[in-house]
This record gives structure tokens, C-alpha cells and sequence, in this order.
């Protein structure tokens, strides 16, 4: 370290592995002005990952929730709930951390549910019902699959002569 300005990068803080949850500071002096510096942090153990799953298809619903039930790290336990979109109003919301919803969008005390959830941070992923409705979410509905004429073309391809 020279001059009046550097980087600390990965600087690890040895922790007690019979310490669950905790907090703790570090200091640093600078010379020559003898300034401390000090970081403040605080640890826990990790939350556990609540999924709700939302499916009007029992075929979906058992790959969403067991791919929602796979923690990409150990140390992490991860859950997932399948539930009818009726049953919202008894979910603890406070514990969910993500909806997968491949059901008709959200109507009524359902939509009021799900929008409050995300609004407060939490996060949803819609996939498409099998038959798609009128209902609107946010603004936006389902629409049936469509056919074009000549195929797909992404914004500025050309269409050329090959099939």
C-alpha cells in the first residue's frame, strides 16, 4: 500500500464457525494522518428460499417445483409449495422469495395478492397457460401463438432466398 489511496479487494474476517449470526467492525488507521476508518457488518445464517408454485397444469407444476427445490449451493435449503391460485390467501408471504406462474393471470384478491408481493421486492416469473384468456396483469395479457407469413426475422435481418 502506497499513497494516500488503495484498494483493499477479499479482505476475509475470521469468524467463529460456532457463531451463527453476529455482527462486527473493522478498523483501519491511515497514516500519516492517524484517521481510523471503520466498516461495520453483521452475519447470518442463510434464509431459507421459499417458492410458491402456481399451476393450472399438473404436468408443469412437478418439473417448476422440483427445479425451484434444487439450491445451487448446499449451505442454502430451498422449498417449493404448489398452490391454486385460490389457496393465495393463506400463504406467508413474508417467507416467499419467488412465484413460478403457469396458470391464467391473476384476477381480483388473487392479482391484489401478487401485486403487493412484487411490489414489495419479491420476484414472479409468468409462463403461458395452455389455453390463454382475457385476464390482464399490470397491463399485459396473454395472447394466442401466431404464425408468420414468412417466418420470423429478428430486427434488421433480411429475409434472403434460402428456405
Amino acid at each position: 500500500m502506497e499513497g494516500s489511496d488503495y484498494d483493499l479487494k477479499d479482505h476475509r474476517i475470521p469468524l467463529e464457525r460456532s457463531h451463527e449470526r453476529g455482527w462486527g467492525a473493522s478498523r483501519f488507521r491511515r497514516m500519516p494522518t492517524r484517521l481510523t476508518t471503520s466498516f461495520y457488518f453483521v452475519f447470518d445464517r442463510p434464509v431459507p428460499r421459499l417458492t410458491i408454485v402456481v399451476a393450472d397444469d399438473p404436468q408443469v407444476s412437478r418439473p417448476l417445483e422440483l427445479a425451484a427445490a434444487i439450491s445451487p449451493d448446499p449451505a442454502v435449503s430451498c422449498t417449493a409449495d404448489v398452490v391454486d391460485s385460490a389457496q393465495l390467501a393463506g400463504v406467508e408471504w413474508e417467507k416467499v422469495g419467488l412465484v413460478l406462474w403457469q396458470a391464467p393471470l391473476p384476477e381480483g384478491e388473487a392479482a391484489g395478492l401478487l401485486q403487493a408481493f412484487i411490489e414489495r421486492g419479491g420476484q414472479v416469473i409468468f409462463f403461458p397457460p395452455r389455453v390463454p384468456g382475457s385476464a390482464e396483469f399490470l397491463g399485459v395479457r396473454w395472447e394466442s401463438w401466431t404464425e408468420s407469413p414468412g417466418g420470423a426475422l429478428t430486427e434488421g435481418e433480411e429475409k434472403s432466398g434460402l428456405p
